[in-house]
């Protein structure tokens, strides 16, 4: 080893010690956590093996291998963030770290400085078992993954405090707060309000009430602050009833005629279906029944205030005073 090798070497080792040294708890932690995910091999699924093959002809770990060795394009930065996106399962790794201590720019600043110099290699793993050799990870891959994290975002204690009280089990209330995270609406007092009653109201006792609560926090996402939440999804209501009568429409045209031929006449299909466009008002009425004790004729826009019901049990009456 020569000189300036040497000396290098001996500048990241104090380097490192100092990261720890000013790093909370909290940073160390995460910084650990994110080295060993990336040791332990990236596992990529079937849709990102899709694109990869599609977008690039690669077939196999060898072919990607020398893919990402040409970092320079346009195309391999691309696959290195998709490669590199976080998973939901990296961030639910990271949320006990982040539920006992928050964090802060700074300590995201040192944690991605640490973590660069590592110099960290990993490998991509096919689900066959086959790997590609270690690939180093190009600082602005580890910049930009990092970024996806959400760390400095912080979840409004009352909200918080909601999440352990309603949901049971650790996994399903990590996963909520990693899912609320990654929202990009400001946490305004009615938003938490709204939040907090959803949760205490509804229960997350299945993946279809997940799904469901993620279709809400995207709501929340698009809604922003333009809006109450009740007129909002009154709104979203309208919506779905319109794409409900152009569903059935199309579905009673495709009786008669093939998909092609309506394509061909300028007939527009429409991207959701009769049961996923019914499924949607349900849940928007469930939400406005819950919460607000109220919901609205899709066609007359009036208020019907059904008091006080089971809405998990209730709905068959529901449906019967709508329709």
């Amino acid at each position: 080893m020569n000189r300036a090798a040497g000396l290098r070497l001996i500048f990241i080792k104090l380097c490192n010690c100092l990261y720890y040294k000013i790093m909370k708890n909290a940073g160390v932690q995460i910084t650990d956590r994110i080295e060993s995910r990336f040791k332990d091999g990236i596992r990529l699924g079937g849709g990102i093996i899709h694109y990869i093959e599609s977008v690039t002809g690669a077939a196999g770990a060898n072919e990607l291998f020398c893919q990402l060795k040409d970092s320079e394009s346009c195309e391999t930065q691309s696959l290195y963030e998709l490669i590199f996106f976080p998973a939901e399962e990296d961030q639910i790794d990271l949320e006990p770290a982040l539920e006992s201590e928050t964090v802060d720019q700074k300590d995201i600043q040192a944690i991605e400085r640490r973590l660069c110099s590592k110099q960290i290699r990993t490998r991509l793993i096919y689900p066959d078992g086959s790997k590609t050799p270690q690939i180093r990870i190009p600082e602005n891959v580890l910049h930009g993954y990092i970024q996806r994290l959400n760390l400095a975002r912080q979840i409004p204690e009352k909200l918080a405090e909601t999440v352990n009280a309603c949901i049971t089990g650790s996994l399903a209330a990590l996963q909520v707060r990693v899912r609320l995270r990654n929202t990009k609406f400001d946490f305004r007092e009615n938003i938490i309000s709204f939040l907090c009653s959803y949760l205490e109201q509804i229960p997350l006792e299945s993946q279809e009430d997940m799904e469901e609560l993620t279709w809400v926090l995207d709501f929340l996402d698009q809604t922003g602050a333009q809006t109450g939440i009740y007129p909002a999804l009154m709104e979203e209501k309208q919506r779905a009833a319109e794409m409900l009568r152009q569903a059935a429409d199309s579905d009673r045209r495709l009786e008669r005629q093939p998909v092609e031929m309506l394509i061909m006449q300028g007939v527009s299909i429409p991207c959701i279906s009769s049961d996923q466009a019914l499924k949607r008002i349900g849940l928007i009425d469930r939400i406005a029944l819950s919460i607000f004790g109220k919901t609205e004729s899709a066609e007359q826009h009036s208020p019907i205030d059904l008091g006080v019901f089971n809405a998990r049990n209730d709905m068959d009456k529901v449906i019967k005073i709508l329709s």
